[in-house]
């Protein structure tokens, strides 16, 4: 019995063995495979959390304005306090926008720290390394509190070259409740974050449990994060030990026992089964719930996942929310990898050159030796959504045990905020306009180079200063007070501002200020754009003294003469007293002008003018209508009788002698007086017509004495002005005329065309010019009749001239009464029409000041008429101060120069500068230039050398009888000396200004000497030459020896001019005379080497 027992033991043993074994150790492996499962799902999840964390950090380091900053205080720029002070400005918002970040430290390109908020820096962390290419991840928890996680992220400029880190702090609150929650699926386990051998976090068992500690790595991205999941031995294979045993001893029971106990042993069995079955199910239900937690991580990713089963290569297990949502794909068409590829790349070679690089990502990973990072390299690619936009995507693949997760990350608004960033910088460095950022408290955050270069000031000398450095003093406090209510309460303000460079110089900006806020709606800085229209805004103001101050005086000419009295009507009216207008016409200067010459009638008109100004009161105007005739305003007349004291000074005033070197010229005026206001309506005009008809009956009287006007004496006196019957009676008995004018070209000789200019064959009084009759018909519907005549007449004579070979284009001046006509181009297309000439052939001229009372209706004019190819050119051009945007409106072919600033440019500098400025708009605008006024030989030579080509005037021929005109253009030839003259560069044209303002100069010194008054500016440091010498001079010509020869001599001249003058002044006029030669040898000592100058630079 006891031999069978033994024999049964053994057997039982030997069968135990054989069955136990294999079920123990297959149990097992499930139970590791379990383990396994459950940490691969932990680490994804966390390197899901740290991506993000870095990809924030990288968001901070690309913002264009810190990086600027940065920059500047690396390369000197700035000084650390006001680099520290608008980084903290600018860094401080990050923390709100991101509740993960605790605090942001910005590192100088030497590892510094430079500027920080939010938490105290580490001091352990002050001077670590800092990382060079991409986000480095230093882990990092404090003795006390919460897990903290730090991103040392390097800036970079445009070339990738690193300028200095940004070390973010995150909260490691998220990641510590996600360890936690994924450690109630590992009874008795353990969860350790290590940063390279530093644990950061360390949850659960103790390493040194009783059974041992099974543990197992899983890396974090390549951060140097790995993921220790440990879990105790015992309780990982407790399970199959507890199966592999209950199985053993019921073998070994069934053999001993022997068939008696098999009743008994076969239900102890069943239910030993039945408790196995239980634990599988429960083994079952924990799988699925551990399935189901990594299923809702992965749908809360806030990256697109992927899930891919290696049971059956390729097929997609699940597609989360976000991948949907970012794609448009729903999950039922993305079943397998291949569909993706089908759906986001339909075109078959984009398709398998992003599969090709994949591939190789694949291959790169099965290379990957144990332990590595599973993890495919990303690849970057332009994947297309469901509605057939494309959008780049990196791409990568983790393997872990069962399964693969493809995550896509969006790089497209990355991808679009970098190219908007690079064309914000492009258009910041590059701009030609000055350009500067401040913060909400007016402090200066950044400027570009255009900045620098109008201002003067280096970026360094205005980083956080308040742009008021550039205050120029020339506004109140009203005017910065309005701007600032503008920005406050619009956003923005636009405006002239006169501002100071760094050297002290004054200048005018157009400026446009605008308030930019965040997507809070906080204000987060301004930025200011502004330009340089100092030279503009002088020109601009030239143009105004022209177009309302006397050339050759510098009185007040008939336009603002115009404006002043319309203003001294209404002050009369408000304060119940009188205005007198004083029409004064010089007695006997045209005597003086045929002895003694235009210079001489010149000089005696500016010692005059300054005379009689003198002469009025302060408030009372004085004008000069042209020629001699002069108009005073005298205001504040309380009675008829208080003028009377003021006429006498003006009669005094202009009857003085006028000493001119040796010559004693000597005139006197004839004054009409006119009252303001009268019994009966009267107009500014009409004020003007009494006072003049009171001026010729003074003439009349014996001159020299003056007349009120006198309205019953008014309506039998004859005026100089026959009266309209007169002119319409002139008009049906065939008196009036027309001349003709040539318009050549200077520099070929080809007559171009000829102006058909009015005249009146008056039977007295003989050849008449308009001037003398047609102002008292210009108001009138008989202006219309006399155009059309003109029109006609002229279109008639054009045609005969072209059939006899003779081709000449035709201008012809219209006023404003028919071109006020709603069928004049109708009315020119009719006579084009009768005279059998095309439109070509005619233009129609128009005065400036007329084009621009109705911009629009000029412009229209000038469209209807170049539909039916007739020709448009603005007259008189420069009186009336077109601005640009008009000039660009009224698209005329042609302008016409006015022939005063032509006259005068030899004489005034002025006068050269407005010709000028009319021939640059001429040629920026594409229009053709032609030059009136061209009254000898010198004018045209001047014409040349500016590059105007085009003129008349009677230095090339008087107007002529149309009878005279074909032999004229037979014989005319140009002087033979204007081919070899070149146009002048704009670089030497302020040289031509030059020798005429020195020109001017010496005559006012000559003026001074003879008549006293107030003397020219003498010293050479306040004579604008000087000034071009100091500033483009010597740039451009220092390097001639007669730069310096030429400054030398201008020195001289204006030291021997204030030598003179100065002898002047203390009485010792006759040696002051005896040294005028020698001061007209020296100015035409500088003009000789002036012009050396402009040809040794041709």
């Amino acid at each position: 019995m006891k031999t069978t027992l033994i024999g049964l033991a053994l057997l039982a043993s030997l069968i135990g063995g054989i069955i136990i074994y294999p079920f123990h150790q297959n149990l097992r492996g499930q139970a590791l495979a379990h383990f396994q499962g459950q940490g691969e799902a932990i680490a994804a999840h966390l390197h899901s959390q740290i991506r993000g964390m870095q990809d924030l950090a990288v968001q901070v380091t690309s913002r264009t304005q810190a990086r600027a900053l940065l920059m500047r205080y690396n390369q000197g720029e700035l000084d650390r306090d006001s680099a520290r002070a608008a980084l903290n400005d600018i860094l401080s918002d990050v923390p709100r926008r991101s509740a993960q970040v605790l605090g942001v430290w910005r590192f100088d390109a030497r590892g510094r720290p430079l500027a920080g908020i939010g938490l105290a820096l580490p001091p352990q962390l002050s001077q670590a390394p800092r990382a060079t290419q991409g986000p480095q991840l230093l882990g990092f928890r404090p003795e006390q509190g919460p897990l903290q996680v730090l991103v040392d992220a390097p800036i970079q400029d445009r070339e990738q070259n690193r300028v200095g880190n940004d070390l973010v702090l995150f909260s490691g609150q998220g990641l510590e409740e996600g360890l936690r929650q994924a450690l109630q699926d590992l009874p008795q386990g353990q969860l350790r974050l290590l940063h390279g051998t530093t644990a950061l976090f360390d949850l659960g068992a103790s390493p040194q449990a009783p059974d041992g500690l099974h543990s197992t790595r899983f890396a974090i991205g390549d951060n140097g994060l790995s993921l220790h999941v440990g879990i105790p031995e015992g309780q990982l294979y407790r399970l199959a030990n507890r199966q592999s045993w209950r199985l053993g001893l019921l073998l070994l029971a069934l053999v001993a026992l022997g068939g008696t106990a098999t009743h008994l042993l076969g239900r102890r069995f069943a239910r030993t089964l039945n408790g196995e079955m239980q634990l599988r199910q429960q083994r079952e239900q924990d799988l699925l719930a551990s399935e189901q937690r990594f299923r809702a991580l992965v749908q809360s990713s806030s990256l697109a996942m992927l899930v891919m089963d290696d049971s059956a290569v390729g097929h997609i297990g699940l597609v989360n929310h976000r991948f949907s949502e970012l794609f448009g794909y729903p999950a039922s068409q993305i079943r397998t990898l291949d569909d993706w590829w089908q759906q986001a790349y339909p075109d078959a070679d984009k398709r398998r050159q992003v599969q090709g690089r994949w591939h190789e990502a694949l291959q790169r990973l099965d290379q990957l030796a144990a332990g590595d990072d599973p993890r495919t390299t990303p690849i970057i690619s332009k994947a297309q959504c469901a509605d057939g936009s494309k959008r780049i995507v990196e791409l990568s693949m983790s393997r872990q045990h069962g399964f693969s997760l493809l995550v896509f990350n969006d790089l497209t608004q990355e991808r679009q905020l970098q190219k908007q960033l690079q064309l914000a910088a492009s258009v910041f460095s590059h701009a030609s306009e000055g350009i500067v950022i401040t913060d909400p408290d007016a402090r200066i955050l950044d400027v570009n180079q255009a900045f620098c270069r109008i201002t003067g000031y280096q970026r360094s000398d205005v980083i956080g200063e308040n742009p008021r450095l550039l205050k120029s003093g020339r506004h109140d406090p009203l005017f910065y007070k309005a701007m600032w209510a503008d920005l406050l309460e619009l956003g923005h303000w636009t405006g002239e501002i006169w501002n100071r460079r760094k050297s002290g110089e004054i200048f005018v900006e157009l400026l446009s200020i605008s308030a930019v806020y965040d997507h809070e709606q906080q204000l987060h800085h301004y930025v200011g754009l502004f330009s340089d229209v100092t030279q503009a805004r002088e020109h601009q103001d030239k143009l105004e003294r022209i177009a309302h101050y006397d050339a050759l005086t510098g009185l007040p000419n008939r336009t603002l003469l115009a404006d002043r009295m319309q203003q001294a009507m209404l002050q009369t009216q408000r304060r119940n007293d009188l205005l007198a207008v004083v029409f004064l016409d010089l007695d006997g200067f045209k005597e003086i002008n045929d002895q003694h010459g235009h210079e001489a009638g010149d000089e005696l008109l500016i010692t005059l003018s300054r005379r009689l100004h003198d002469a009025v009161r302060e408030g009372d105007s004085l004008a000069r209508l042209g020629g001699d005739e002069f108009v005073a305003l005298l205001i504040d007349i309380h009675g008829k009788r208080d003028v009377e004291p003021l006429l006498d000074r003006l009669l005094a005033a202009a009857a003085q002698p006028v000493h001119l070197g040796r010559k004693i010229l000597q005139v006197s005026a004839s004054l009409g007086v006119s009252f303001y206001p009268q019994g009966q309506p009267v107009s500014a005009e009409q004020l003007l017509k009494q006072a003049d008809s009171a001026m010729y009956l003074a003439k009349q009287s014996g001159k020299n004495r003056y007349r009120l006007f006198d309205a019953e004496r008014d309506r039998h006196l004859q005026g100089r002005h026959e009266p309209l019957s007169r002119i319409h009676q002139a008009l049906k008995q065939r008196e009036l005329l027309l001349h003709y004018q040539p318009k050549v070209n200077l520099y070929t000789g080809k007559v171009l065309g000829v102006e058909a200019l009015l005249r009146w064959q008056h039977p007295q009084r003989g050849l008449l010019l308009p001037d003398a009759f047609l102002a008292i018909a210009r108001e009138q519907p008989l202006a219309i009749d006399i155009d059309l005549w003109v029109m006609r007449t002229a279109l008639a004579q054009l045609a005969l001239w072209h059939q006899a070979g003779l081709r000449l284009r035709l201008s012809v001046n219209v006023g404003a009464q028919l071109l006020q006509q709603d069928d004049f181009v109708h009315r020119v297309a009719n006579l084009l029409q009768e005279a059998g000439i095309v439109g070509r052939w005619l233009e129609i001229e128009i005065e400036e000041g007329l084009a621009l009372e109705d911009i629009h209706q000029a412009a229209r004019l000038i469209e209807q008429c170049r539909a039916i190819d007739v020709g448009f050119a603005l007259d008189d051009f420069g009186t009336g101060y077109s601005s640009l945007t008009y000039l660009k409106r009224l698209s005329a072919d042609t302008l016409k120069i006015d022939q005063g600033f032509v006259r005068d440019m030899l004489d005034d500098p002025d006068a050269l500068s407005v010709l000028e400025g009319v021939l640059g708009l001429a040629s920026a605008f594409g229009r053709e230039a032609v030059a009136e006024g061209a009254e000898t030989q010198a004018h045209c030579s001047m014409l040349l050398r500016l590059d105007c080509e085009l003129a008349q005037g009677h230095g090339i021929s008087r107007p002529l009888p149309a009878e005279q005109l074909a032999d004229w253009v037979k014989a005319w030839r140009p002087n033979p000396e204007w081919r070899d003259i070149r146009p002048v560069n704009r670089l030497n044209q302020p040289l031509l200004a030059a020798a005429i303002r020195h020109r001017a100069w010496v005559r006012q010194v000559q003026d001074y000497i003879a008549s006293g008054g107030k003397p020219p500016s003498l010293h050479a440091q306040d004579c604008p030459f000087q000034e071009w010498v100091e500033r483009d001079g010597r740039e451009h010509f220092s390097a001639l020896d007669s730069f310096q020869a030429t400054q030398a001599s201008h020195h001289q001249l204006h030291d021997l001019g204030q030598q003179i003058c100065q002898l002047a002044s203390i009485g010792q006029r006759q040696q002051a005379e005896d040294l005028l030669p020698q001061l007209k040898h020296s100015r035409d000592q500088l003009l000789t080497q002036l012009e050396q100058l402009i040809q040794a630079t041709h």
